[in-house]
């Protein structure tokens, strides 16, 4: 699967105090011959190694060893440049001053930024041209190792998120693929990364550990309140209580509930999808035919699916689709009342409508009264169930 890659890189080099040797000051008689590595400085085009480059001048108020390990920090600079056509990044680079000592860093970032000890970089080849007066360095980074320096990024950056509790639902999603990434770059690695996977393992098995609690805690939470499609609660219902089992018998009360919550629910959904049943919904705008219908249905429970969120016809046909149903009964019932002599006589309008994918909607209407000296909505209401009784 396609992704943009992003990778946090630091390159930390603690560079030796100044003032503890000489300043360093050229000697033309004290020449040595230019390594081969020098006549093709600056470039690049090496099919297996990535290299960065960098050049000073000797400083007056900086001793040689100072110099040098600053030149590295910058070559290193030059290299994460280079690694950036092969990794879509953002790079910055600065020099700090910590405890009176310089580090020469690196940034490779984009919008979350993690950390990466490049244990990979090697081969740092450091020459000074007295005669010019100038110190020259590189340093290289198989390219074979790179698939691994960006998936090991990422492992860095989703591990740093599980322990401060900041990992997402998303963010966890891709923890499979991610140790997937990793474990797929070490083929074809150089020695030195396929150790460095090998001492990682320790670490690999404590953030999955950390982002399965994870994911169970921030399942639980959603639990109660779960929306969206009956195929997608079946899917999170189904992985919580994975992650459940996975974790075995060390559930605390609260995992050990949310476990029967998500079987229930699973439960239900698996019960009603593609089964007989019919699914039924109703628009009355009276609150105790409301609850007198949710009562009648009740009872009825093995032929009548109850879809509350069915408001109006459109809705409940979407619901019946959504549960793989054969057939939904939409109800509308309305009532007008006059009085006479004060006795009230309610006239009733019932409208059943049957909906398949396979016909036109079916619509059945009937119509009954009921009389009284009042008529108040109970009364409507039984009117209206015991209708529905001879019915259906």
């Amino acid at each position: 699967m396609p992704r943009c890659l992003s990778i946090g890189v630091f390159f930390l080099l603690l560079l030796g105090a100044s003032g503890q040797a000489s300043a360093y000051t050229c000697a033309p008689e004290n020449q040595k011959p230019q390594p081969s590595w020098v006549a093709s400085f600056g470039q690049n085009a090496d099919a297996r190694v990535i290299f960065g480059y960098a050049q000073t001048r000797p400083q007056t108020d900086r001793a040689l060893v100072d110099v040098t390990q600053l030149l590295k920090s910058r070559a290193l600079s030059d290299l994460a440049l280079n690694i950036r056509s092969d990794v879509s990044s953002k790079i910055s680079s600065e020099l700090r001053v910590t405890n009176d000592a310089e580090q020469g860093v690196v940034r490779m970032e984009s919008a979350a930024e993690s950390n990466l000890s490049l244990n990979a970089v090697r081969d740092t080849q450091i020459y000074v041209d007295e005669q010019a007066c100038m110190i020259l360095a590189r340093v290289s980074l198989q390219r074979s190792d790179l698939p691994y320096i960006v998936a090991l990024s990422d492992f860095q950056k989703f591990s740093s998120q599980l322990d401060f509790d900041a990992a997402s639902i998303d963010n966890l999603s891709l923890f499979s693929s991610l140790l997937d990434d990793l474990t797929s770059a070490v083929v074809g690695a150089s020695d030195l990364v396929r150790a460095q996977h090998s001492a990682l393992q320790g670490d690999i098995e404590r953030a999955r550990k950390l982002a399965l609690n994870r994911e169970i805690v921030l399942m639980t939470q959603q639990l109660p309140t779960l929306t969206g499609a009956p195929k997608d609660k079946q899917q999170f219902a189904s992985r919580l209580l994975s992650l459940l089992q996975e974790k075995g018998d060390a559930l605390s009360p609260a995992q050990a509930q949310s476990k029967n919550n998500a079987k229930q629910l699973l439960d239900e959904i698996d019960a009603l999808m593609g089964s007989t049943q019919i699914a039924v919904g109703w628009q009355t705008g009276n609150l105790a035919l409301d609850a007198a219908l949710e009562t009648f249905f009740e009872t009825r429970h093995e032929k009548y699916w109850r879809a509350a969120q069915a408001t109006d016809i459109d809705k409940l046909n979407d619901l019946k689709r959504a549960y793989d149903l054969k057939t939904s009964l939409f109800i509308q019932a309305t009532s007008k009342t006059t009085r006479n002599f004060g006795i009230d006589e309610v006239d009733i309008r019932i409208e059943l409508t049957y909906m398949d994918d396979k016909s036109p909607p079916n619509t059945k209407q009937m119509i009954t009264k009921a009389i009284g000296r009042p008529v108040n909505d109970e009364a409507i209401a039984d009117k209206i169930i015991s209708t529905l009784a001879q019915e259906l």
